[in-house]
């Protein structure tokens, strides 16, 4: 994501989904800055950035993150291979950023070079957040996570939230 194999200015809608806060360090930035180049006059791109429950950005990095502490201690020897068989790879190093709003224009938005034409924040309610806070780790059950997804609040809502979707545009230039 930080050198994408495009010429400058050659793609119309790009969308990078569950992807961008995986890249460590500034490699956010560095991929936002990528899909501005990219982007052709007036093209789109779908952003979607797992929200901070704080004031600030931060970062989760160790493999077992957001994996509930019972599961842990139970399937500790073999959390690993269980991970994997459920196409989840941690191994190596894991990184996860979380947004603040502000970091979503300094980190994002102004180093695409885009506007932002629209968003949506998804909020889920405090059973599903129990569930993966509980019972099963985010990414594991996709089947799980589709249908409790038909449970998530979508609004324009910041507080509180936990993931946005955001409308880039690239500027014309006229």
């Amino acid at each position: 994501m930080r050198r994408l194999p495009f010429k400058d200015t050659s793609i119309y809608e790009v969308s990078c989904i569950s992807s961008i806060e995986h890249v460590p360090s500034e490699g956010d930035v560095e991929a936002a800055s990528e899909i501005g180049r990219i982007l052709k006059s007036n093209g789109l791109c779908v952003i979607t950035i797992p929200m901070s429950a704080h004031k600030k950005s931060y970062v989760k990095n160790h493999w077992a993150a957001d994996i509930p502490e019972m599961l842990q201690r139970l399937f500790r020897p073999c959390l690993p291979i269980i991970l994997t068989k459920f196409n989840v790879d941690r191994t190596g190093n894991y990184f996860e950023r979380f947004f603040s709003q502000e970091d979503i224009n300094l980190r994002i938005v102004r180093p695409s070079r885009c506007v932002r034409k629209d968003y949506f924040t998804l909020k889920s309610g405090k059973l599903i957040k129990r569930v993966y806070q509980r019972l099963v780790p985010t990414g594991v059950l996709t089947v799980l996570e589709f249908l409790i997804a038909r449970f998530l609040a979508v609004s324009k809502q910041m507080q509180e939230a936990d993931a946005i979707i955001v409308k880039l545009e690239k500027a014309s230039w006229k």
